[in-house]
């Protein structure tokens, strides 16, 4: 029996929300965190915390796109799979991250779209009003507990992405309410049967 952190997505089922194992199509929308989990912006983080936001943005070129974020993008949109960005940043911000990188998308909830932030439920629940879908036609991607929290919230299935940080090993809140775990950004497409 694999470990929870051996656990990754098998092409043909997940976990539901009681347990069983389901088939995981039909898959139509999927939701992604922005920093950390698609693109590396570490080095802005002490200037995203303090609101200098004008300061973040001439440092977005220095970030990273993960290895393979943008093609397993394109690929989920070319099987009409609808890609939201659920992030706690400022639109603006989000847009010029999204826009510089070229970054794959449909919709975006960032953070005045909605009252609440991670870990509510909430934002999750607008990318799926955004999407015109179900929760249980989507799967999210994020690398923080308040991502996995708020889309267990929201009723999503969901992957801690921890190759960006080590949050993971930080908060055992991420193991606790994301269904799997996902070392590298490979893992995205098996979760999605792609």
């Amino acid at each position: 029996i694999p470990t929870r952190q051996e656990e990754d997505c098998e092409a043909s089922e997940r976990k539901s929300k009681n347990n069983f194992e389901t088939p995981l199509f039909p898959v139509k929308g999927a939701i992604f965190d922005l920093d950390q989990t698609l693109v590396d912006s570490s080095l802005a983080d002490e200037k995203r915390k303090k609101g200098l936001w004008e300061e973040v943005y001439e440092l977005i070129p220095h970030f990273t796109v993960y290895p393979g974020i943008v093609e397993a993008l394109t690929a989920i949109r070319e099987k009409g799979i609808n890609v939201c960005i659920v992030t706690s940043s400022p639109s603006i911000y989000c847009g010029k991250v999204l826009g510089h990188f070229g970054i794959p998308h449909d919709f975006k909830v960032c953070y005045h779209d909605t009252e609440r932030r991670k870990p509510d439920p909430q934002p999750f629940e607008k990318a799926l009003s955004q999407m015109g879908l179900n929760a249980e036609d989507v799967f999210a991607f994020g690398d923080k507990a308040e991502d996995a929290i708020g889309a267990s919230g929201a009723g999503i299935d969901n992957a801690a992405c921890v190759w960006g940080i080590d949050e993971y090993k930080k908060n055992s809140a991420l193991e606790k309410h994301a269904q799997y775990v996902l070392s590298d950004p490979s893992g995205i497409l098996r979760c999605l049967g792609l």
